[in-house]
């Protein structure tokens, strides 16, 4: 019994999503909600910015990716347009 409780606190562990830092390569709008055509703008990061994508939700048309700035946090579909950093 304890090895199985330690096994599936390895998976759990193993399996949640990991933070991946990001530097943005231009200006981009980030957003309260992972809405299409939402004029909800929460913050703007400038090229050079570091961030950390940290969850993401696929809508009818975009996948967004919730970005965590310092201490700002919103939803941009402009994912791509941030250069993945090798830690």
């Amino acid at each position: 019994m304890k090895w199985l409780v330690l096994l599936i606190g390895l998976l759990v562990v193993g399996c949640s999503p990991r933070p991946i830092k990001v530097v943005a390569l231009k200006s981009i709008n980030v957003y309260k909600q992972p809405v299409d055509g939402t004029s909800d703008l929460v913050f703007n990061v400038k090229a050079g910015d570091v961030c950390f994508i940290i969850d993401k939700q696929q809508n009818k048309v975009y996948l967004f990716k919730k970005m965590k700035c310092n201490d700002r946090v919103g939803w941009t579909p402009d994912w791509a347009d941030f250069r993945f950093e090798d830690e």
